[in-house]
């Protein structure tokens, strides 16, 4: 490496040289003013990177691609936290003021990295530690992973990957304790002032924010419900007590009655002797007539005091009637009591009864004893006993309404208290309530941590479905498509969509037919270059096709019987042979026969080598020739008995391999001496080898058997021979493939299904073999990988030709008058546009997706069939750029308008302008094309189309936010990122980061599932807008992107650039079939 100091004399050199893997910017660019020491720099840097990484910093398969990579920067992914290498990056920086100033300071760093070696190794033992802790959410592995990186953090200050582990380890430490349960743990472990462990910290406050309410809730229930308990328990022994009390009161009330009822009864039984008395008294009187005056005076006494005594007699029955009314007006509790004061007042009647029985007696008395006035007297004696004993009945019901009265304030007493108890039940009620909405808050809230936990299970499971689309893209990038293909079918099919359609697009081929034979193929053949398609069939015709147009060439050759094969011998030179043994050499584009010649024997077929050299020809009579097409000699013949198998000739050996019906491979040579080995080759040197040395003999030798193998175990099908002559590819009847060396040792072994193997062919470039099959499958396989790269079903029928391109990204297969050409890796599946001198300011589907309208700033409008990318018809008219184009329903007419403020109405037939309204306003309302289609009318009919509402700006930038099709979710663009939010929550969904420049357009897929975005560095990238989980990214614009569409269907992206090119990526269904 050059100094500076020690070498002034050498000059610079305007040209650029080196390894393009390693250049730098400047070199790639060949900015001979900016190479300098600081190139020498970046090229350490490249080599220092190769030796971390194991490969070259610019990636690509072709050298235009690695010069392409190293202008742009662009750097292989590495391994990340690695010191080599971010010192080999900033080595490697774009700008040189970025890099190392001198080589020392780069050694200075590489010195430093060596100098603390321990504390790097304490770092990987660390990861490691933590590898196996997020395995095993165990806290003892955590903190082991986290002491390490304590430690080399300690013993090197400057070990950013230390501090970073160091941080990673105690989020994730505290993400599994708090998952545990543990908060105060997890809480210790969190750094306060780091960003990243911002969201765990406020999770786990409010976790344990959380935790505290529950627990005071708890507490409160408890609490409520202990009073509760107390307050029922205390109001039932209340009303147990009360009525306790009731009872004993009636019980005591009964009583009563009782007694009052043997009263009634005793003083029944004294008036009913006193009735006797009286008869006596009345015998006595009729012997008394002398006191007959007195008798009547006392009969006149008695009549006045009986008087009396019915008056009182009359006021004790009111008093009882009152009572009784007062008894019936006791309503609550009361009805023994009032049934006491019935039977007192019935009692009470029966004395006035015996009263009057008395009245009567006194009269009678009075009429037998006019002269008895001692027996008046003791009667009269008796009347007043009655009187006081009635007297007495009368106290006694006063005291039963008494107690009537009584009883009535207590059943009021009652009643308050069951008031009192009704009111204790409405507050038990409500705390019962009260408990019941904390409840459903409760229910509410375990709804809401459901709802959650199933976002974050769908989020999940999204992420799950990302990765393993990234796994697929990674396998397709590989060309193991079939790996990619069974990767996708297992992603569920509730999750796949135009990302899912895409991938699954890369994995299968397209077919391309080749149209215009009108007999049988029986020959094919692809150029190396895999430009140019060669095809025999049975008239003798042979025809050159352009495979990437799919036009035929002009040349075309005529033999004289069926082709039997094709072979081209270089670039623009091919050998061809018929059935009459008639062959020639000739030149692809201008179809002039260079050499020609006829092979003799009365053919069955004719196998030429892959260079056209020579030709091994099978003989109707089981014979087997080896022929040189340069000499015209004899090589080697081969006679057997029996059926002859498929065979090959290895031309670089000079040997021939057989195959026979029961699975044997034999290799033959020539039994003879040669008689001449000489030919001149150009340059001076010699060189081994039927394309260089011509092997003669005097007589043909016969074939002699050197080697015989047995892998296959049915009959030998097809035998094939690699470009290099190094490897021997052979198939059975039972689909069995195996690989040789040329010397007959077997390689490889796989199988290719169970269909017998008709066809094999090698790709030029080594490592992949193609075969075809008895049911029309293709098969692609790595063989040194054991890989099975892809399938294909190409045909119903046994594929009989069979052709592959020399990197095996095309295979060609005939059946019947049209071969089809099968593209296997192209990997795009896109077409792209030259769509606009300058800048794409819209893009947009039509008729159903099949057709693609652009709008730029050079003020013409595009359409182009989405298939083909040929453009149908341009539209110019506009002085400025024109940023709106719409098709009507009848998609006849085609409406325009720029920021030359003009409409321009077209017909889309053939592209004239039938009318140009000018429009003096800043903004364009609702306009409709007239009913004679010439017009535009403001108006509010339903027929013909509705112009969408445009508003003319200077600057056609979209908004920076948008709407689902359902309009449930919301899109807001903030630079490089987009925030989803749910309308009818009101809550944020999800935050969108992955793009490395500002984010310019987005829309959403017509299904609202997809979010597409396109931003300044220069990708496209499709997300899931419910998770914000970013599902694919289509890279390769070639500027930055300026307007994205979704067709109707939602099958078709298309994309507008800034440089004027439109790309239109396409996928295919992802329903469940």
């Amino acid at each position: 490496i050059t100094n500076e100091n020690h070498a002034p004399h050498i000059e610079s050199l305007p040209a650029v040289g080196g390894t393009p893997g390693y250049m730098a910017p400047e070199m790639a660019r060949g900015e001979t003013g900016l190479i300098g020491y600081s190139s020498d720099v970046y090229l350490l840097g490249a080599v220092l990177f190769e030796i971390v990484t194991g490969c070259a910093p610019h990636p690509g398969e072709a050298v235009s691609d690695i010069i392409q990579a190293a202008r742009n920067n662009e750097i292989v992914v590495g391994p990340q936290n690695e010191p080599l290498l971010a010192i080999a990056r900033t080595a490697m920086a774009s700008r040189p003021g970025d890099r190392y100033a001198s080589v020392k300071l780069l050694q200075g760093a590489i010195r430093e990295y060596q100098s603390h070696q321990e504390s790097i190794e304490l770092t990987q033992r660390a990861k490691a530690d933590l590898a196996v802790a997020s395995r095993s959410d165990r806290y003892d592995d955590f903190s082991k992973a986290m002491f390490a990186y304590q430690e080399a953090a300690a013993l090197w200050e400057g070990n950013a990957a230390a501090r970073e582990g160091d941080a990673d380890t105690r989020l994730m430490y505290a993400r599994c304790a708090a998952e545990k349960g543990d908060l105060e743990l997890a809480e210790s472990l969190l750094i306060v002032d780091d960003p990243d462990h911002a969201n765990c910290l406020e999770t786990v406050m409010e976790m344990r924010a959380v935790r505290e309410e529950q627990r005071h809730r708890q507490a409160f229930l408890s609490v409520a419900l202990r009073g509760m308990i107390a307050f029922v328990i205390l109001a039932l022994t209340i009303g147990v007590v009360l009525i306790r009390g009731e009872k004993e009161r009636a019980v005591n009330a009964e009583l009563s009655a009782r007694d009052a009822e043997q009263t009634a009864r005793g003083a029944k039984d004294k008036i009913e002797k006193a009735l006797l008395d009286t008869r006596a008294a009345q015998a006595d009187a009729e012997s008394a007539r002398l006191a007959a005056e007195e008798a009547q005076r006392a009969e006149a006494a008695q009549r006045l005091e009986a008087e009396s005594d019915k008056e009182l007699a009359l006021a004790a029955k009111f008093a009882a009637e009152q009572a009784q009314v007062r008894e019936k007006e006791e309503r609550v509790r009361s009805e023994q009591l009032l049934e006491r004061a019935e039977r007192e007042r019935a009692r009470t009647e029966a004395a006035l009864k015996d009263a009057d029985a008395a009245r009567i007696s006194a009269e009678r008395a009075r009429e037998q004893a006019e002269g008895a006035r001692i027996a008046a007297e003791l009667a009269q004696e008796q009347e007043r006993s009655s009187r006081e004993r009635a007297e007495r009945e009368r106290t006694r019901a006063e005291q039963a309404l008494s107690e009537a009265e009584v009883a009535r304030t207590r059943a009021i007493a009652a009643r308050n208290q069951m008031e009192l108890a009704i009111r204790d039940r409405d507050s038990a009620e409500l705390a019962a309530a009260s408990a019941r909405e904390d409840l459903e808050v409760a229910h509410i809230e375990a709804r809401q941590a459901k709802v959650r936990a199933a976002a974050q299970h769908y989020k999940n499971e999204i992420a799950d479905y990302a990765n393993t689309l990234a796994l697929a893209r990674a396998h397709i990038g590989e060309q193991a498509l079939r790996d990619a293909e069974r990767l996708l079918e297992s992603c569920p099919v509730e999750h796949r969509n135009w990302e899912w359609g895409r991938l699954f697009a890369l994995t299968q081929p397209r077919m391309t037919a080749f149209e215009g034979h009108t007999d049988t193929i029986t020959a094919l053949a692809i150029s190396p270059d895999a430009e140019t398609l060669l095809v025999g069939d049975q008239s003798g015709k042979v025809v050159a096709w352009s495979i990437p147009s799919g036009l035929p060439l002009r040349s075309v050759q005529q033999h004289h019987g069926a082709v039997l094969d094709v072979r081209f011998a270089a670039a623009d030179l091919a050998v061809s042979v018929d059935q009459t043994g008639h062959w020639r050499q000739w030149g692809v584009q201008s179809g002039g026969v260079v050499r020609q010649g006829t092979l003799a024997g009365r053919l069955k077929g004719v196998r030429l080598t892959r260079d056209g050299q020579n030709a091994l020809v099978f003989l109707s009579d089981n014979r087997l020739t080896a022929v040189s097409l340069r000499t015209e000699l004899h090589l080697m013949k081969l006679e057997k008995q029996g059926v002859l198998g498929p065979a090959a000739l290895l031309p670089h050996r000079l040997r021939m391999v057989v195959g026979a019906p029961d699975g044997r491979l034999t290799w033959f040579e020539p039994g003879g001496e040669l008689t001449d080995v000489s030919l001149a080759i150009p340059g001076g040197r010699t060189q081994t080898g039927l394309n260089s040395v011509e092997f003669a003999w005097a007589t043909t030798p016969a074939a002699r058997e050197i080697r015989s193998q047995t892998e296959h175990r049915d009959a030998v099908t097809a035998i094939i021979v690699s470009p290099s002559g190094a490897l021997l590819g052979s198939g059975d009847a039972l689909g069995k493939v195996q690989i040789w060396s040329a010397n007959g040792r077997p390689m490889y072994s796989f199988s290719g299904g169970e269909s017998a193997i008709t066809s094999l062919a090698f790709t030029s470039q080594g490592r992949r073999l193609v075969g075809g099959d008895k049911e029309g499958m293709v098969r692609v396989w790595d063989y040194e990988q054991s890989r099975d790269i892809i399938q294909i079903r190409t045909q119903e029928s046994p594929i009989r030709l069979l052709a592959a391109s020399s990197d095996g990204s095309k295979v060609i297969v005939a059946d019947g008058k049209t071969p089809k050409l099968w593209r296997v890796f192209e990997g795009r599946n896109q077409l792209s546009v030259a769509a606009h001198k300058g800048r794409v300011l819209s893009v947009q589907f039509a008729q159903q997706g099949r057709t693609l309208m652009t709008t730029g700033q050079d003020g013409t409008v595009a359409m182009w069939d989405t298939r083909s990318g040929k453009g149908i018809r341009r539209f110019r008219g506009h002085s400025k750029a024109a940023y709106g184009a719409f098709l009507d329903r009848n998609n006849t007419r085609l409406i325009t308008a720029g920021l030359d403020r003009q409409i321009h109405i077209w017909d889309v037939g053939n592209g004239e302008l039938m009318k140009s309204l000018g429009h003096p306003l800043r903004t364009l309302t609702t306009y409709v094309v007239g009913s004679d289609g010439r017009s535009l009318e403001k108006s509010d009919t339903r027929r013909g189309l509705t112009l969408r509402h445009l508003t003319l700006k200077g600057d056609s930038s979209p908004s920076r936010t948008l709407h689902s099709p359902d309009g449930r979710i919301s899109a807001s663009i903030d630079g490089d990122v987009v925030t989803i939010w749910d309308m009818i929550e009101e809550l944020r969904v999800a935050v969108c980061t992955g793009h490395q420049g500002e984010i310019a357009v987005a829309q959403f897929s017509p299904d609202g599932r997809r979010l597409l975005t396109g931003g300044k560095d220069r990708t496209v990238k499709i997300w899931d807008p419910h998770s914000g989980v970013e599902l694919l990214s289509l890279t390769g614009n070639r500027s930055a992107v300026s307007a994205v569409a979704f067709s109707e269907d939602g099958t078709q992206i298309a994309s507008a650039l800034e440089d004027g090119t439109a790309v239109i990526w396409q996928a295919r269904e992802w329903g469940e079939e």
